[in-house]
């Protein structure tokens, strides 16, 4: 029993001794250059040092061997990209006119305000009143889930969204 305990014992340091071998390899490779590192020192204008530590060192990112300006053209085009993208979105075309829209909307008021009145709204009730809301276009959706919100917080109304 004895030699078996030694016999492992050896083997758990032979194991370590890789591990250690491995880990200084894996350290070799991703060493940073000191080429790609600035330090910047913490002293304010007072020339007090403030809590943070005396100096930070910043890494430059990797590049692929990319040249600044390549990188710059290469941000430029994906800027460029990403604009065309958000113009050929098309903002929708609300199908109601303001007035029949506004005129909804009111009356979403009204019907709030009648539960308001109950203290009560029922599911059934609560659904219709989704519904109403699915008509509305979406700037006038935000201000009715608004004004049903402000009387379900407020306490006004016993209701579940």
């Amino acid at each position: 029993m004895p030699r078996f305990l030694l016999l492992l014992s050896i083997l758990q340091l032979a194991a370590i001794a890789l591990l250690f071998a491995e880990i200084g390899e894996l350290d070799d490779r991703l060493a940073i250059p000191a080429s790609a590192t600035t330090t910047v020192s913490n002293v304010t204008d007072t020339g007090q040092a403030d809590a943070m530590p005396e100096t930070i060192t910043l890494v430059a990112a990797p590049t692929a061997g990319l040249s600044a300006e390549e990188v710059r053209a290469i941000v430029r085009e994906e800027l460029a990209r990403a604009g065309q993208a958000a113009e050929r979105q098309q903002p929708a075309d609300y199908s109601l006119p303001e007035v029949e829209s506004q005129a909804r909307l009111e009356a979403f008021y009204l019907e709030v305000e009648a539960y308001v009145g109950r203290g009560m709204i029922s599911d059934q009730e609560m659904s219709d009143l989704q519904s109403q809301m699915a008509g509305l276009n979406p700037p006038e959706q935000k201000l009715a889930l608004r004004r049903l919100t402000q009387a379900i917080n407020s306490g006004g109304v016993d209701a579940r969204l």
